[in-house]
């Protein structure tokens, strides 16, 4: 679906495209998206830096897609066509125009609310305020209210011409102007005011298939007062208020206009299933415009896209009482009068050699810098961005590559892997399948690939292509997946990037002085951190004097006496030069970690911190992969699964201590001795000798007297002694094996 929107600043949008800075977004740029820059960004930037006037100096407008993945080529088909309609009245010299192809790198996100946030690609354009030949401002769409059918005539030529889905056809009409304006709320169709009520109108719809605008109408005056918003205009719309409300709630969804109530209940289902966040939208076929729509786009060429050049103040009297061919006359005469009065003969390359020689304005310099680590570039410009395609290509066709390549893409397990892609880039894990995983009805997966609607994908491509990781990241992702599956086991439950509702409510109110909390404790850390390499560098230094010292009061020859002071000052140095590192590092790992402090990670200390039986359960269900420890012994119940206990009696009795892990396990302790570990489906016995009647109690009100115990033979031989004295019911209950 190609949305478009138009919006206007003076300044900030090449550190907005760049670094994403946006007021409580928590993730940079390179975190949310790949960025395929066609231009040159820093070309654009002075070039809107060299307008003086007060005017809005850039139009910054966004195309955004509800398809999954979207090829760049049709990305940059939609710009030259975008570039051909919008600038039809302009010649090439007269404008400058920049644009960012923006792949999402993390797939989902988390709102404020905790609601779910699907990431799509989309592309940035930005266009100076500034016509290069005449010096004025360039506005080649007007007042963009008083131009919606031509602009809407055109998206829906893009969306047909390139087999995307129609907004026409959108469950929601109300996009905001976001850089990420097609992440969408999973579960939620409707956003801002009313959107509950919203909801119930539309379920009404459908369960009634209400199929004329009139009957719609009956239907909101028997829920409240109903009246008609712009009646007659292009954006007429219902709104409602119920009894007790103090605002009318505004229905500006396609879903409640005629368009989409004279559909049949299967045509509404089909519409609405579209834009199922849980499944993956594919570009479609090309479709064939409507000769109405066309008529439309003809006449901004013709005649509406050199009306609102030649004509900014807006259209004089005497020109609207004129037929159609005497305005394209007097369209042709201040098209002659325009190019005439600033030079026709006035190239696009003097002008900017022109702009050159002024202070406020450079071309970017001819050194060549070493790539970003960021983007692979020199540059943000179509040139660097095609050598970095060409690096990471020939990077990935090496031999070597190619062979280590063939033998993890045979080696990794396809599920271990989209796994841990949920927990690294918030995937969607419905929208991916693999082989054994199909819908019936549908083609079965190749085996070792991934369905990525109508593309079936190695790993390697997988995560190359889908997820828009760098080569090189991308093979150290697949390199340490595949050594991680055989020691993890993966969290798949469906929802566990998603938060418990009432437990984020309760998160959200604490948010802000838990995370001043967690900040003060990594501060107080890296203090104590600093303190202790200032006492290790005085204790070496003193050493070193020490040494020195005594070699003074031992007598010897002076020549022996330097070789020795030389050895003292080496081995100072290399130990100073050491320990700095290691302080380096470990201040390196603790800065990151306070800036990695995200919303999710302060949900799970918050959950981590109540540690009751309902925030263990939510740390179980959105934990990430669990380490499976070799040769474990474990006690678990006997065809059940996972069970959360109040367990304060059992700890007060054996007098233990209890801590909660980030993971939802709950480790046992006594007098600094690790005991067991509850790991929720079993308890994980660790210390034998003292670990052992804990286990039992906790198994036992767990999962009653149906017990199986695994471990090895001493362990089981153990096992059964213990059961005797603790409990002689357990021990015929009890099926021991060993592991």
């Amino acid at each position: 679906m190609t949305l478009i929107r138009v919006t206007g600043a003076s300044k900030g949008i090449k550190n907005y495209l760049i670094n994403g800075t946006k007021n409580g977004r928590e993730f940079t740029r390179n975190e949310l998206d790949e960025r395929i820059p066609i231009g040159n960004i820093d070309l654009v930037d002075e070039i809107i830096g060299s307008i003086t006037s007060n005017r809005i100096k850039y139009h910054h407008i966004t195309l955004s897609l509800k398809e999954d993945m979207v090829d760049a080529a049709i990305f940059s088909g939609m710009l030259k066509d975008f570039e051909k309609f919008m600038f039809s009245a302009y010649h090439p010299d007269e404008y400058n125009i920049y644009a960012e192809i923006h792949m999402p790198k993390k797939k989902s996100i988390l709102t404020i609310d905790g609601k779910q946030l699907i990431r799509l690609p989309h592309m940035h354009i930005v266009v100076p305020n500034l016509n290069l030949l005449s010096g004025k401002a360039l506005n080649p769409w007007g007042k963009y209210d008083h131009n919606i059918s031509y602009f809407d005539a055109f998206q829906e030529y893009l969306n047909r011409k390139y087999g995307t889905i129609s907004p026409r056809h959108s469950v929601r009409s109300d996009f905001t102007m976001e850089s990420t304006i097609l992440q969408r709320s999973k579960g939620d169709v409707f956003l801002g005011n009313g959107d509950q009520l919203k909801g119930e109108i539309l379920r009404y719809i459908m369960d009634n298939n209400i199929s004329a605008l009139s009957e719609f109408r009956r239907y909101l005056k028997s829920i409240g007062e109903h009246k008609i918003v712009n009646l007659g205009r292009a954006n007429e719309h219902e709104a409602i208020r119920k009894s007790g409300r103090e605002r009318f709630v505004n229905l500006r969804h396609n879903v409640f206009k005629e368009a989409f109530l004279i559909l049949s209940l299967d045509e509404k289902k089909k519409y609405l299933s579209a834009f199922d966040n849980d499944s993956y939208v594919a570009i479609g076929s090309p479709r064939n415009t409507d000769e109405a729509l066309m008529t439309l786009i003809s006449e901004w060429h013709s005649i509406r896209a050199r009306e609102i050049k030649y004509f900014p103040g807006g259209l004089p009297k005497a020109y609207k009482a004129l037929a159609r061919e005497e305005k394209l006359d007097a369209l042709r005469r201040k098209e002659i009068a325009f190019y005439n009065k600033i030079g026709s003969s006035i190239s696009f390359q003097k002008q900017l050699s022109d702009l050159d020689k002024r202070p406020t304005l450079r071309l970017p310099r001819l050194e060549l810098p070493s790539p970003s680590t960021a983007t692979g570039r020199r540059y943000d410009t179509t040139i660097s961005q095609q050598v970095r395609d060409k690096a990471e290509f020939t990077l990935s066709q090496q031999e070597e590559h190619r062979i280590i390549v063939a033998r993890w893409n045979q080696a990794v397990d396809l599920e271990f892997l989209l796994q841990e892609m949920v927990d690294k880039v918030g995937l969607v894990r419905s929208k991916y399948q693999i082989a054994g995983q199909e819908n019936q009805g549908e083609p079965p997966v190749p085996p070792r690939r991934i369905r990525c609607g109508a593309r079936h994908l190695n790993a390697i491509d997988f995560l190359t292509q889908e997820l828009r990781m760098p080569f090189v990241a991308a093979l150290s992702t697949l390199k340490n997946t595949v050594a991680r599956q055989s020691h993890f086991e993966a969290n798949c439950h469906p929802d566990k990037n998603t938060p418990e509702p009432i437990l984020w409510r309760q998160f959200s109110m604490v948010r802000r002085s838990l995370r001043v909390r967690v900040l003060e404790e990594y501060r107080l850390e890296l203090d104590q951190l600093r303190n202790c390499s200032q006492e290790e560098r005085s204790d070496m230094q003193k050493e070193r004097s020490d040494r020195r010292f005594a070699l003074y009061l031992n007598r010897m020859p002076r020549h022996f006496r330097e070789l020795f002071l030389a050895d003292i000052e080496r081995e100072y140095q290399t130990r100073r030069t050491s320990q700095r590192f290691v302080d380096r590092q470990k201040e390196f790992v603790l800065k990151r970690k306070k800036l990695q402090i995200k919303d999710w990670a302060l949900y799970q200390i918050f959950l981590r911190s109540r540690g009751d039986e309902e925030c263990v359960g939510e740390l179980r269900r959105i934990a990430v992969a669990r380490e499976i420890l070799p040769d474990a012994c474990f006690i678990k119940g006997k065809n059940m699964g996972d069970s959360i206990i109040d367990d304060s009696r059992i700890v007060s009795k054996y007098g233990c201590m209890r801590d909660v892990l980030i993971n939802g396990d709950i480790i046992y302790s006594q007098n600094g001795r690790t005991l067991l570990h509850d790991q929720g489906d079993r308890l994980l016995i660790i210390d034998r000798d003292h670990g052992v009647s804990i286990g039992l109690a906790l198994a036992q009100k767990k999962w009653g007297v149906q017990l199986a115990i695994s471990g090895s033979a001493d362990f089981l031989k153990q096992m059964a002694q213990d059961v005797r004295e603790y409990n002689r019911h357990v021990s015929n209950m009890v099926n021991m094996r060993t592991s």
